[in-house]
């Protein structure tokens, strides 16, 4: 019989400390900071939909239905533009963003005025449940930011806490290993705990690589996300701008 190999929690809790860390050591060149987030259009391009409505759509909805304080945390922010554009479009929106460092002072003057509306935080990604003890939002977003998470399943377990009942997330770009018939087996095992869940990839070669995919998830009646994953004994570092980031790795275990 094989023998099941585990990883120490230990080395995991060190793993998140190290890539939350590096994060705030990191220089970035500036044409990189924030390429996506100009204006809402990046929205409805990059995040995935859910229930066939865009995020952008999902925000107009709640408006419509009388909401006037609608909370959107950007997860993975960089400058705070994303979160600027959204609050200058719809002045129903409080959006706050957090970043593992202040890109601020990277952005032009004729956007420094606005970024101050934003609530914007600065926090390893793998303490959002610090950062923002005891707040919950109505949406939670995060544009190409996944991918630089040690350990992206937990950050998504925290954040999926800090929806509000029937809040959304759309996330794109979580690293997880997900075969195409593996799909429909997943988010009927989420359903069946009252979670609405839905799944696609990024680009087509994901789909054959099975290393990436588009997710945005709706609390329902379950107050947390179960993940039918374990983690693998390894663990993958990834060049990223002249960086290696620690990056966990998992397996699927569905019943």
């Amino acid at each position: 019989m094989e023998k099941r190999r585990f990883i120490n929690p230990s080395l995991i809790r060190k793993i998140r400390n190290e890539s939350d860390q590096r994060a705030y050591e990191w220089t970035f060149p500036a044409k990189h900071i924030n390429t996506t987030g100009k204006n809402l259009d990046d929205y409805k391009r990059v995040l995935p939909k859910f229930g066939g409505r865009n995020f952008v759509e999902h925000i107009e909805a709640k408006i419509a239905s009388g909401s006037s304080n609608v909370r959107v945390l950007d997860l993975g922010c960089g400058q705070g533009v994303c979160s600027a554009m959204l609050m200058r479009d719809f002045p129903q929106v409080k959006s706050s963003g957090m970043s593992a460092r202040d890109f601020r002072p990277l952005l032009p003057e004729n956007l420094s005025e606005l970024i101050k509306r934003v609530d914007y935080r600065i926090g390893g990604a793998h303490r959002l449940n610090e950062v923002f003890a005891g707040e919950r939002f109505d949406f939670i977003t995060a544009l190409y930011s996944f991918e630089y998470f040690a350990d992206p399943l937990a950050v998504l377990k925290k954040a999926y806490r800090m929806l509000k009942p029937e809040g959304i997330m759309f996330i794109n770009n979580l690293h997880i290993p997900l075969k195409l018939k593996e799909k429909p087996l997943l988010e009927e095992l989420w359903k069946k705990q009252g979670i609405n869940v839905y799944i696609d990839w990024p680009y087509p070669e994901h789909i054959a690589e099975r290393d990436s995919v588009n997710i945005s998830i709706m609390r329902d009646n379950s107050p947390r996300l179960p993940l039918p994953f374990k983690y693998n004994p390894r663990v993958n570092y990834v060049e990223s701008f002249g960086h290696k980031i620690p990056r966990l790795s998992y397996r699927l275990t569905l019943p």
